[in-house]
């Protein structure tokens, strides 16, 4: 057996820690909270059916989604919303709900919110659409009408249409080019640098506004809602038909419904992907709804990927901050 050592160790003094003070906080109140994750940021119907396997033209008609949309009834119809459901909201202000209060409460028009982010995110590209310069949209409507056209011909011809058929589209983009030519000359007159229509439009989009905020709010408390779907109108049009800024009952109800999100401009060939929207009326809003992030949309992104559907491109991925 070892033998205990007769000497004792001396016990080093405690050292007396000193307390650090109190970093300031400087961080922005928005960085600080919990990460999201984000899963909760897709569409319903997102690894429980395939993205529809159609050509893009196709993604705006509500017959390609019927399995979704099925599914969306199931899921949505004749429920209740449950608190700590987020709700997204694309916008050029940061917490509308906050900043345009004195106005939403004295008014019940119906307040849009996304059950998912794309719908919210790509919804940014409408917005900023209807809110260009009247010169910029001028630009823009005669080169992009320009594309469609042409596209739409293309199609035509692949399928065989005649030309019979086709002289509708070749009047429109005989019409758009002949715009295009005389916009050119006038600039052209003006700037010695004599460059083109689609440069012109590039040089105003670099002065344009780049980034808009993904508004992210939590219900406090389970929410009931109307589910507006395709008992009242045919499946072929549900979507177009469906606008609850024209539906009484959603001036003084919460009120949902399947909403495509439009890639910028609604009704053109540009693919979509569908979503569930849910209005809630202005003067409700506060009851219930409390911010818990902001994210900050690269518009950039998404202009470069307008063309891409959902197998290609996530809206997410135009989430910079």
């Amino acid at each position: 057996m070892r033998k205990k050592s007769s000497k004792t160790r001396k016990k080093s003094p405690k050292k007396c820690r000193k307390s650090s003070p109190k970093k300031k906080n400087t961080q922005n109140k928005f960085s600080q909270l919990v990460p999201l994750h984000k899963r909760l940021f897709y569409p319903f119907w997102y690894t429980k059916l395939a993205f529809p396997n159609v050509p893009n033209n196709k993604l705006t008609n509500a017959i390609t989604w019927k399995k979704h949309l099925k599914l969306a009834s199931n899921i949505f119809k004749n429920k209740i919303l449950p608190a700590k459901t987020l709700l997204f909201h694309g916008s050029p202000l940061i917490d509308p709900i906050k900043v345009l209060h004195t106005s939403l409460v004295k008014s019940n028009k119906p307040f849009f919110f996304g059950l998912d982010a794309f719908i919210a995110i790509w919804y940014i590209t409408e917005y900023s659409y209807k809110h260009t310069s009247k010169v910029e949209w001028i630009f823009n409507h005669i080169i992009s009408g320009i594309k469609e056209e042409q596209k739409t011909i293309k199609t035509m011809k692949s399928h065989n249409y005649s030309e019979k058929v086709l002289k509708v589209n070749y009047e429109k983009l005989h019409k758009l080019e002949k715009q295009k030519e005389e916009l050119t000359r006038i600039l052209h007159n003006l700037d010695s640098d004599k460059e083109s229509l689609e440069s012109y439009a590039n040089n105003l989009q670099m002065h344009s506004r780049q980034y808009y905020f993904l508004n992210i709010y939590e219900t406090q408390k389970p929410l009931s809602y109307i589910y507006l779907d395709s008992t009242k109108y045919p499946l072929d049009n549900i979507i177009e038909n469906i606008n609850p800024l024209d539906e009484e009952q959603c001036h003084n109800k919460a009120c949902m419904h399947p909403q495509f999100g439009y890639h910028q401009i609604v009704g053109y060939s540009q693919p979509a992907e569908l979503s569930m929207e849910l209005t809630i009326p202005g003067n409700k809003l506060k009851k219930n709804l409390k911010l818990v992030k902001v994210k900050l949309i690269d518009i950039s992104i998404l202009l470069k990927n307008l063309d891409k559907n959902f197998r290609q491109f996530k809206a997410i991925n135009a989430l910079v901050l």
